[in-house]
């Protein structure tokens, strides 16, 4: 890239974002049209299309605030926090902190939940764009572990994995509870799905996560047939992958 394109480039960045000096710079006007109020039109564009973004990744959350607190919060956290990369993925995942600031400070109080929600979405949103890790496990990959070898075997969790802790739970169709909310959040296929955890079943994941041997994870889990349980649910969910192969040597 030239400097001279360079420049131009970082110019009309900074007179899209809230708030800057419009300067006619390269900008050709007219009479009916002139430059400034060229580029307040495309910086007005930009930042409806940031809003516009925020709402698709964020439906839970506009559809618990409202369309018009949810506006109106947005524009302020795009003027706190302006978008600082050229592609919007991005745009919302400061969200969840000026939420928690905004709660901290009083703000918010009929929506107490509402960093938590804001941190569900941005997890999920990050959940689906991640990359896929391979095939997954099977009951048949574990026939074939001979007895010996299971205290010693690791597990793989597939990439997309995230394990959150919220502090409120989110029930399909009902009000938010105030709770201690230990998700775990993963994507087989092109669906994002997420289910509650108990403390011990949380436990035991993040020791599986963590790579520990199988005989760690039934100390986690407390037995081995617990242990065995958890491993049984997340084969099925497709949450666990078929170990990597042993390279020749």
């Amino acid at each position: 890239m030239s400097p001279e394109l360079h420049r131009l480039q970082r110019w009309f960045w900074g007179q899209l974002q809230p708030g800057a000096p419009r300067e006619p710079g390269v900008v050709q006007g007219s009479h009916a049209l002139p430059a400034r109020a060229r580029i307040a039109i495309y910086a007005q564009m930009y930042q409806d299309r940031l809003m516009q973004a925020l709402a698709d990744e964020f439906p839970l959350l506009v559809a618990a605030l409202g369309p018009v607190r949810f506006g109106r919060l947005a524009r302020a956290y795009l003027t706190r926090y302006p978008s600082v990369r050229p592609t919007i993925q991005h745009v919302g995942e400061r969200l969840p902190r000026y939420l928690a600031a905004e709660l901290r400070a009083g703000a918010l109080q009929r929506f107490p939940y509402a960093a938590a929600l804001a941190r569900l979405e941005v997890c999920c949103s990050t959940v689906y764009v991640a990359l896929d890790g391979g095939a997954l496990l099977t009951a048949e990959d574990l026939r074939a572990v001979p007895p010996h070898a299971w205290p010693a075997l690791t597990f793989r969790v597939t990439p997309s994995l995230r394990m959150l802790k919220l502090g409120f739970t989110f029930p399909a169709g009902a009000r938010p509870v105030r709770g201690a909310g230990r998700l775990r959040v993963w994507r087989r296929g092109f669906e994002v799905l997420q289910a509650q955890l108990s403390p011990l079943e949380w436990r035991t994941l993040r020791a599986v996560q963590l790579g520990k041997p199988f005989a760690e994870v039934c100390l986690a889990a407390g037995t081995a047939l617990r242990a065995a349980t958890f491993l049984a649910t997340w084969m099925e969910e497709g949450v666990l992958l078929r170990p990597s192969p042993t390279p020749s040597p």
